[in-house]
């Protein structure tokens, strides 16, 4: 019976890492910079948030500036009026030490921008996803109610938990993965063992931690949600903090709306580049002539709908991930987890 659990230590990551480099691929994921953690090109493990519980709760960061990038030049046009699509792509290479979050992310991104050439070019040079499983979740997170963390489900090659100051458990979910873990020499063990039941014990308590702080849990949530529409009094009420500035949609690792800015040369020459808009800002919906969101809790509320009632609409996975980002970068302190609640005791049926 093949092993599907694995032990290691910090020196088994270091092995992973130099074995990606070997490989000729750009290894990027979280790291520590400057006293903040930002996502960027890993060098060395010792750069590495291991073990960081509640990660997403404390940085900005997520892997869509490395797959959707915040500007980007779309085209440009010479003085000679010949048109040119820029090559926006990247070399090959391996995501390190992202938390199942924002794993669950990349799958929501690949739905919404499927048809999106220059996504679909920088995710084709992506071969490797390894991801950190949390033990303990951060005092935003919500993955667990969401039911993408706190550990894995699909998707990835090598996830790893720490359980120990240098204890690992490695867990195999492609069959190239299971060949990197087998390169390492790592000792295989069953889900039986000391290390594994651990692994499990804190996997589940993290999860449990998320769930008490829902009185109400998710269940009916998009029914509610639906249920709420004409209620504009409760959504005014319940969106009066908002101020529009976006940062919950920057922030947002599945939020991927884009705005196209056109510049032209005194030479004669133009480009055309694409940057990251957010559907709470005031000019989101703003079109010649009128304005589709005219007031804040129109735009707040369609923020909510957009995670929560149309992806169920569609029969596709929820437009959340539970990474709690919008509610640590929130310089009002709204809570997304409050504003749930509340559709639900009004809206949800007993």
């Amino acid at each position: 019976m093949e092993a599907e659990y694995y032990v290691g230590s910090r020196q088994s990551l270091k092995k992973i890492l130099n074995e990606l480099k070997s490989r000729g691929l750009k290894v990027l994921g979280p790291k520590k910079s400057s006293g903040s953690i930002v996502y960027g090109e890993i060098s060395d493990i010792e750069e590495m948030p291991l073990g960081i519980g509640g990660l997403s709760s404390i940085t900005h960061h997520s892997i869509k500036e490395i797959l959707h990038p915040s500007n980007q030049r779309f085209l440009y046009t010479d003085s000679n009026y010949t048109s040119h699509i820029p090559e926006n792509g990247t070399e090959s290479f391996a995501l390190f030490g992202i938390r199942p979050c924002d794993l669950s992310s990349l799958q929501i991104t690949d739905l919404l921008l499927s048809e999106d050439p220059f996504y679909n070019n920088r995710r084709s040079k992506l071969t490797w996803v390894i991801v950190e499983e949390c033990q303990e979740p951060g005092i935003f997170c919500f993955c667990s109610l969401i039911g993408t963390g706190p550990t894995a489900k699909a998707d990835f090659d090598i996830s790893y938990a720490l359980i120990g100051r240098d204890c690992i458990v490695f867990r195999k979910g492609t069959e190239k993965g299971e060949k990197m873990l087998k390169i390492l020499q790592l000792k295989e063990v069953d889900e039986n063992s000391k290390e594994v039941l651990l692994y499990k014990q804190r996997a589940e308590a993290a999860a449990v931690s998320m769930k008490k702080r829902f009185r109400e849990g998710l269940s009916g949530l998009p029914e509610a949600l639906d249920a709420s529409l004409g209620d504009v009094s409760f959504w005014k009420k319940i969106s009066d903090r908002c101020i529009g500035c976006s940062n919950c949609n920057m922030v947002c690792p599945t939020c991927t709306c884009s705005e196209f800015l056109d510049e032209a040369m005194m030479d004669g020459s133009a480009e055309r580049q694409r940057f990251w808009v957010g559907c709470l800002s005031p000019v989101y919906g703003e079109v010649a002539g009128t304005h589709f969101r005219k007031e804040q809790y129109m735009r707040y509320r369609h923020f909510v709908l957009h995670k929560f009632l149309f992806p169920f609409i569609k029969q596709v996975p929820s437009g959340c991930v539970g990474c709690g980002r919008c509610i640590a970068f929130c310089p009002m302190g709204l809570d997304l987890r409050n504003t749930l609640q509340e559709v639900l005791i009004k809206y949800a049926k007993k």
